[in-house]
């Protein structure tokens, strides 16, 4: 009798742990408690593309990522390797430059003219090679040779010195035009401002373009005459001669007196005065 009553008590629990799941096909029992099977939950984990797609997919992953460190290695060494030829270049040119700059210091101008052209060969971009290949072909009054250097130059570093050499160039073989069009970018702040005005002058009196000339000239010696600088003489003997041109002969004749008196054994000043003198 205590066996079944025990029994009974037994079945009602095992009952109350069941619920009834109702399902198209019919009426289903399932643990009420979801703990009660790990087989279950495990079901409930399962991706829903299965195992074998992700293993797939982790390992093509592996294979682009070893892929793409192999292409950035080969890269980089294809640039360091680049860079490098470069470097050698740029370094072997620099050598010759030297060695030109040293043949010119000497006076062998034509020996550091071959070692910069070659240079130049090695390695165009040398700035300081095109500079000097310039520098000594306007020395030597060779302008047209001189002026594509000068140009290569400025594209990379534009001064203002190498620019009035420029415009010297052009004002020599008379390219007046673009000789006034450079020498005007020269600021007053440039230690070749006067240097600059100076030529500036020389280009509108060759243009037969005096008022210009003068107005150039006249700030030139203003210019140098608060500043001192040492080319004070030649920017009056300008301004009077574009003066004389010009017709103004007293203005022209109060300058020559400035030069006169600053230099009074200038035969040639002397001649101006008296030429002027009777002019009036």
């Amino acid at each position: 009798m205590v066996k079944e009553e025990q029994a009974n008590q037994n079945r009602k629990k095992e009952g109350g742990r069941r619920a009834l799941h109702f399902r198209k096909d019919g009426v289903s029992l399932k643990p009420s408690d979801l703990r009660e099977s790990p087989k279950y939950i495990f079901s409930l984990a399962k991706p829903p593309v299965g195992w074998g797609v992700l293993i797939v997919g982790a390992v093509v992953f592996v294979v682009l990522i070893y892929m793409l460190n192999v292409f950035l290695t080969l890269t980089l060494a294809a640039l360091s390797g680049f860079f490098y030829y470069l470097l050698k270049k740029e370094n072997r040119s620099r050598r010759l430059t030297q060695k030109g700059v040293s043949y010119h210091l000497a006076g062998n101008d034509e020996q550091a003219l071959q070692l910069l052209q070659k240079a130049l060969e090695i390695y165009p971009k040398s700035y300081r090679a095109s500079y000097l290949m310039g520098f000594i072909l306007s020395e030597k009054e060779r302008y047209e040779e001189a002026i594509p250097y000068f140009e290569r130059y400025l594209e990379s570093n534009y001064e203002f010195f190498t620019v009035y050499l420029l415009g010297k160039c052009y004002y020599m073989t008379g390219e007046l035009d673009k000789a006034v069009e450079l020498l005007k970018q020269i600021p007053p702040t440039s230690s070749s401002y006067l240097e600059g005005l100076l030529l500036f002058g020389d280009c509108y009196r060759r243009q037969k373009s005096l008022e210009r000339a003068i107005e150039a000239l006249n700030r030139g010696v203003k210019f140098a005459e608060s500043s001192g600088h040492k080319l004070l003489p030649k920017l009056r003997l300008s301004l009077a001669e574009a003066l004389q041109n010009c017709g103004d002969y007293r203005a022209a004749l109060e300058q020559y007196h400035i030069l006169h008196q600053e230099d009074e054994d200038n035969l040639a000043i002397k001649e101006r005065i008296a030429e002027l003198k009777r002019a009036l």
